[in-house]
């Protein structure tokens, strides 16, 4: 294919627009379009156009399957239709969309717009790389068929059945009754072509009135009194009720005069049946005056319908919700019901002043996943309604006790005097539940944690019941970190550490996309003979205002909040593509292989495989010069998932490489299962070499095990001549560590590489 085809466009654009004249329907314009897109060699042309709340295919070439009816929000055609933007995207830029498309190399996507509004999208799905001037080509295609498209008066307008359709599907989905009355007010406006409409509920607390308004008229249809909404629900209460007044206004009915004095010179009012009864009204109202359109009428009394059916599913709802607020296993209240009964506590707390010590208790229990793993969920569930049953036995009145969810229970009360009658008694719950249980002849032992959250009255922004509850969750955390079977109080501490962890968070949203990331690299180096032959490579953070952080930095915050998956699949493309390019500037060179860490969240995302692969195709790597990087201690998290991740990563030809060898709780056994290659011995044993009789037999026993499976080895931390050479002595034919090199910039490394292998007494820490 031609890198640029724009010497040979201009003529090519005069035919287009010649032939789009010539089309005599919307038909032949996109045939015109797409076999236009496919005598340039853009293949797979799809033409889009916006019809209801959807965007329908037109026209498509080069696809066995055609996906009509998209989301206007979904993808990267529904981006494209949103932000009014062409794109042009790669698969490791939209994985979830073109990523899952087999052989899609490029996607061109560009809007189509008449005059300024945009009404639809034409693509490209190529599979080969497009030339360097395709969206701009794109581009014109979509300009000169929104030419046509205008001329020929535009894309298909929706049909009433459609709209019927659509109204229906939208209010089916809509679980929320003010979402409901909202949706429903502004289609009436755009059916009866009106200015304002507002629902008004018959049934409303304090008298009829409106519960959604839009439009002009809406507020001053807000101050009706409601003892005429009530008169005119029973005029309408057989039928639709339209009026107008015009040159002769007519006789306003009782009631209306109240409408006509907000200002409503046009009306049409919908009674909403529901159960037999109409419980609530629709009014469209128009500050001009005008006779009624009958199909418009006939249309709001279908979605009026509608409406009440969906009203009397919202109430079954609300009914279920309330029955729902019950953990059906122990018979306490659930997560949503102590929410809700603490924010009412927190309210009436404050209003009667803050006095005492307001307090929320999260409650844990240790050792709860052995017993469901030794003994089986059914012994689980027994434990978990005992612990219910010990803890309401020792419920005072006025504390409120729920269950969580798993092994989580909370309670909450407003009546201590102060922060030591809480912390004692939160100390009581891990003694209540000391003593043994007695799971069907079986004695078993279990301890908890307990994190406590307290507002007083002289707190400046007193929390609300999901703040409390999260702070709590914290500070029970804090307890285990300090051992198990203790209680931590949530403090300035942990709220600072809170507040550093949520700005990590933010700002790691930022860091891929404004280019605050980098990698250094730390060589590994053949042993004896001091030649570099491979590197590992290490994220780091250019962090605007803090400067450069280190993995231990912001990492833990990244697995909490998923954010790992994006750093990861940047750090494996940055580290193909750097190997590729320093490939380029040693060309005789003994090829290098890269070592690139993956943390436990990257292990279990299922697209882990196709990411690694698009990082090597992108870069032209060989896969066997990929060393992938897990922790002992995440493989042995879930053995069977990390078993079936990593064959996935085999079948792709990269290495493998257990880091930090010898910290974990790994067996040989459990080794033997997993397709590992290198074996990279944790510093800490290095550490000790040549003098700690007890690591020189730990490395050594490490070495026989190795060569037994016929596994590669580096010794991590070297610092000094007399741990390589211990090492070496030893049988391991690699190592790493500050005596060669610390990390560094792919530029140093360069350098590195260039000044030949590491000699004794030459080496830098540099």
């Amino acid at each position: 294919m031609v890198a640029n085809l724009s010497d040979a466009y201009a003529p090519v654009v005069r035919d287009l627009r010649v032939a789009l004249s010539e089309a005599a329907d919307l038909a032949a314009a996109v045939d015109v379009t797409l076999d236009h897109l496919l005598g340039l060699h853009l293949p797979r042309p799809s033409l889009y156009l916006a019809r209801g709340d959807r965007l329908r295919c037109h026209g498509q070439r080069g696809f066995a399957l055609v996906q009509d009816g998209l989301l206007m929000t979904a993808g990267v055609i529904g981006g494209t239709y949103q932000s009014g933007r062409a794109i042009r995207t790669l698969p490791r830029d939209a994985p979830e969309f073109v990523g899952v498309v087999p052989g899609i190399a490029e996607e061109v996507c560009v809007p189509i717009r008449m005059a300024t509004e945009v009404v639809g999208v034409l693509n490209i799905e190529s599979t080969a790389p497009l030339p360097s001037d395709a969206l701009e080509i794109v581009k014109d295609c979509a300009r000169l068929f929104g030419d046509r498209l205008a001329a020929l008066g535009g894309p298909p307008r929706e049909s009433a059945a459609d709209q019927r359709i659509r109204h229906a599907a939208r209010l089916a989905a809509i679980t929320q009754a003010d979402e409901l009355s909202g949706y429903v007010v502004d289609a009436a406006c755009g059916i009866a072509r009106t200015s304002s409409a507002v629902m008004i509920d018959l049934d409303r607390v304090g008298g009829a009135g409106v519960v959604a308004a839009v439009g002009v008229l809406g507020e001053g249809l807000r101050t009706v009194p409601a003892a005429d909404w009530t008169t005119i629900a029973a005029q309408v209460s057989y039928g639709t009720s339209c009026h107008t007044s015009g040159v002769g206004e007519g006789i306003a009915f009782a009631g209306h005069r109240a409408l006509l004095e907000a200002g409503a010179r046009a009306l049409i009012i919908v009674p909403v049946p529901a159960a037999g009864n109409s419980r609530a009204l629709l009014v469209c109202a128009d500050s001009k005056p005008g006779a009624p359109d009958s199909v418009a009428v006939e249309r709001l009394e279908l979605l009026a319908t509608h409406l009440g059916n969906c009203q009397q599913t919202l109430g079954a709802l609300d009914e279920l919700r309330g029955q729902t607020m019950q953990d059906p296993l122990t018979g306490l209240g659930n997560r949503n019901w102590f929410v809700a009964r603490v924010q009412e506590r927190l309210d009436a707390w404050a209003r009667r002043g803050g006095r005492g010590q307001f307090a929320v208790m999260f409650c844990d229990l240790d050792g709860f996943k052995d017993v469901n793993d030794s003994l089986g969920h059914a012994a689980g569930d027994q434990l978990l309604v005992t612990v219910a049953d010990r803890m309401r036995a020792r419920l005072a009145p006025h504390e409120l006790l729920a269950r969580l969810g798993g092994d989580e229970f909370a309670l909450c009360t407003d009546r201590f005097m102060s922060v030591s009658d809480a912390f004692s008694r939160a100390t009581a719950l891990p003694e209540l539940l000391a003593a043994p249980f007695d799971l069907e002849g079986v004695e078993v032992a279990i301890s908890a944690s307990v994190g406590v959250a307290m507002v007083s009255r002289d707190d400046a922004s007193p929390p609300d019941a999901f703040r409390l509850l999260r702070e709590a969750d914290a500070a029970m955390y804090e307890a285990k970190r300090r051992g198990r079977s203790g209680v931590a109080l949530f403090t300035d501490g942990l709220r600072r550490a809170a507040t550093e962890r949520l700005a990590i968070a933010t700002g790691l949203r930022k860091a891929v996309s404004e280019d605050q990331l980098r990698l250094v690299y730390q060589p590994v180096v053949a042993l004896p003979s001091g030649e570099v032959v491979g590197a590992e490579a290490l994220l780091r953070w250019h962090h605007p205002e803090r400067g450069t952080l280190l993995p231990s930095d912001f990492i833990a915050v990244a697995e909490d909040t998923r954010q790992i998956l994006e750093l990861g699949a940047w750090a494996l493309r940055e580290g193909c593509a750097q190997l590729a390019r320093w490939d380029a500037s040693r060309v005789d060179a003994l090829p290098l292989t890269l070592g690139v860490n993956l943390s436990a969240r990257q292990l279990t995302d299922p697209s882990l495989p196709s990411i690694v692969r698009s990082a090597l195709i992108d870069s032209g790597i060989d896969a066997s010069r990929l060393i992938l990087e897990i922790t002992e201690s995440t493989l042995m998290q879930d053995v069977a998932a990390a078993q079936a991740a990593l064959a996935a990563l085999k079948a792709i030809g990269v290495a493998i490489a257990v880091d930090d060898f010898g910290t974990g709780f790994s067996s040989l056994a459990y080794l033997k299962r997993f397709p590992v290659d290198i074996l990279k011995i944790d510093g800490s044993f290095v550490d000790g070499l040549p003098s700690d009789a007890e690591s020189s037999a730990i490395v050594a026993a490490i070495v026989a095990m190795a060569t037994a499976l016929g596994l590669d080895l580096v010794a991590e931390g070297v610092q000094t001549d007399e741990q390589r050479d211990s090492v070496t002595r030893l049988g391991c034919p690699c190592a790493q560590g500050h005596l060669f090199a610390s990390p560094r910039s792919a530029d140093q490394m360069l350098t590195l590489l260039d000044n030949g292998p590491f000699v004794r007494g030459a080496f830098s820490a540099g």
